[in-house]
C-alpha cells in the first residue's frame, strides 16, 4: 500500500548560513522603516521570513521583539531570546570571516 513520504519539519530552529542572510536583511530594513510605509512594510515583511525559518509561529515572540517584550520565565521569549543570542553571533562571525577574506595577504619582502 502507498504510503506518503513525510519529510520532517524544522522545529529547533537552526541558524543557518540563509537565515543569517535573511536577519542581515531585515536588520538593514529595520534601520529604514520610519522613512516611509513601504520601508516599514518591507521591514514587517523580513522580518515574517526569519520568523518563519526559526519556525516562530504569530503568537510567540519574534526574535525582533525580544528587547521590547521583557518576559523571562515565558518558554517562547525564552526560546526567542537564545535565537537571537545566536543569530548576533553567527552574524558577527560571518562578518569577521567576510573581513578576514578581503584583507590582503602580506607578503614576504
Amino acid at each position: 500500500m502507498p504510503v506518503k513520504r513525510r519529510l520532517s519539519k524544522q522545529h529547533d530552529g537552526r541558524i543557518t548560513p540563509t537565515v543569517v542572510a535573511a536577519y542581515a536583511h531585515a536588520l538593514k530594513l529595520r534601520k529604514r522603516a520610519h522613512l516611509s510605509d513601504a520601508d516599514r512594510d518591507a521591514a514587517n515583511e523580513a522580518e515574517k521570513v526569519v520568523d518563519r525559518a526559526l519556525s516562530i509561529r504569530l503568537w510567540q515572540t519574534s526574535v525582533f521583539d525580544v528587547d521590547r517584550f521583557r518576559e523571562p520565565g515565558d518558554p517562547d521569549w525564552e526560546r526567542s531570546a537564545e535565537l537571537r543570542r545566536l543569530l548576533d553571533q553567527a552574524l558577527a562571525d560571518a562578518k569577521r570571516r567576510q573581513q578576514a577574506s578581503s584583507e590582503p595577504e602580506p607578503t614576504a619582502a
